[in-house]
């Protein structure tokens, strides 16, 4: 958890100082004069036109493809154009512009009867710049002029607009465009930062979009791939934001920690910027369900309805949680430790390892307990205060109700006239 924390954090403080102060750019990503960012292979423009210059080349143009564009050495017989641009850096840019991901295709059921909605998100318009090998001469075109359906089979149509659903941060810290290389997908991929807004499958006999060999340059040529915000974006209906609950059942949103009596006022502002707005709430192993049930509450209550639930693996080995699995545990440690070759791990290893997490789960317990105990002294120390006042309110109380008949029991539930005509 702590790793992608940091990792979607990094990511988005950049984005943040991007927009506020082009010109100071951190080292690693340098700007050459204010409104122009520059990332490795890639030129990041905030003012006056929001867009973004890749690097790229031509890798293949005679098939059927499944990608506009993925990251090189990656499923590159699937795509057009290759690029050593990170996945990860063009979702910064569109950060930087003030857009939020959209929602990737998804299924959605209905009793047994599903249905497929497309990705969803804010539109990007995409263009290609290159020089002509053959006569020098500088040319532009779209994607629709290089993608074709030559069969006319089905109702595929061929890309004209395209949408940044932003591939996502994985709990290990790493993004999922880098990981799987896809930059821009034509079938359907959650992992792509941009994709198309129609179904369009990644089943080889369903795909029906082909290269068009006639209008790409050869193999190699240097291209220049153009991604610029079609205006309306910033307040794209359909968005999509992660919410991480660490194991003490605090919630992380773009990296930092939203206090739960914050997190309705955050939904509300959210779901006014994105009529339809979805959250996934991904949790620690170790969170109790609890947590999320808490967090998931605030933001409906807040507007947000369309959820997508993860519950992360646990990390490292389970330590015993009664006195027989720890008798258990350690009659299987001696049985290792007596026939370590028949053990593909070392045992020695394994439990040096289980010791370390015992020591860190001690260490976890004892500041746990000085919480606790800060909070039971803090917490009796205000009731001690408090019994003096609650005494004095009840004698008072007592002593209006016997100042006033109308207030006493008797007499509000009509019963006083009765005792008065038995005892006449």
């Amino acid at each position: 958890m702590k790793s992608a924390l940091v990792s979607l954090g990094t990511l988005l403080a950049f984005a943040a100082a991007a927009i506020a102060q082009p010109e100071s750019a951190p080292a690693t990503a340098p700007a050459s004069r204010p409104g122009v960012l520059v990332r490795p292979h890639m030129v990041i423009h905030t003012a006056p036109e929001q867009k973004v210059v890749v690097d790229a080349e031509v890798c293949t143009r005679d098939r059927i493809i499944e990608f506009l564009a993925v990251t090189k050495g990656n499923r590159e017989y699937e795509a057009i154009l290759r690029t050593e641009a990170k996945a990860a850096d063009l979702h910064l840019a569109m950060l930087t512009f003030g857009l939020t991901p959209g929602k990737p295709a998804t299924w959605v059921w209905d009793g047994d009867k599903g249905h497929y909605i497309p990705p969803r998100g804010p539109k990007v318009k995409i263009e290609f710049e290159w020089t002509d090998p053959k006569t020098n001469t500088p040319r532009r075109a779209e994607p629709s002029d290089w993608i074709i359906n030559p069969a006319k089979k089905g109702t595929l149509p061929v890309p004209k607009e395209w949408v940044f659903i932003g591939s996502e941060v994985l709990p290990d810290g790493k993004y999922r465009g880098d990981e799987e290389g896809v930059v821009v997908a034509v079938a359907n991929d959650p992992a792509a930062v941009i994709d198309v807004p129609f179904e369009s499958s990644k089943d080889e006999r369903r795909q029906e979009l082909v290269a068009n060999e006639k209008t790409i340059p050869p193999p190699g040529t240097p291209v220049k791939l153009i991604f610029t915000v079609v205006p309306g974006g910033r307040t794209c209906p359909d968005a999509r934001t992660l919410v991480e609950i660490d194991r003490n059942g605090d919630a992380y949103i773009h990296g930092q920690q939203v206090p739960l009596a914050q997190l309705r006022a955050w939904a509300e502002k959210y779901v006014q910027r994105h009529e339809k707005g979805a959250c996934l709430l991904r949790s620690d192993a170790r969170a109790l369900v609890c947590d999320a049930e808490r967090v998931r509450d605030e933001l409906k209550i807040g507007g947000v309805f369309e959820f997508d639930e993860q519950r992360l693996l646990p990390q490292g080995v389970v330590l015993p949680r009664t006195t027989a699995q720890a008798a258990q545990e350690l009659a299987e440690w001696k049985k290792m430790f007596a026939n370590p070759r028949e053990e593909i791990v070392d045992p020695g290893r394994q439990a040096a390892e289980a010791l370390a997490q015992v020591q860190s789960e001690l260490e976890r317990m004892a500041d746990q307990r000085t919480l606790l105990e800060h909070y039971r002294k803090q917490l009796q120390e205000q009731l001690t205060a408090y019994e003096p006042i609650r005494k004095a309110r009840e004698a008072q109380r007592a002593l209006e109700e016997a100042q006033d008949p109308a207030t006493r029991p008797a007499a509000r539930d009509g019963k006083a006239d009765e005792t008065t005509d038995e005892t006449k």
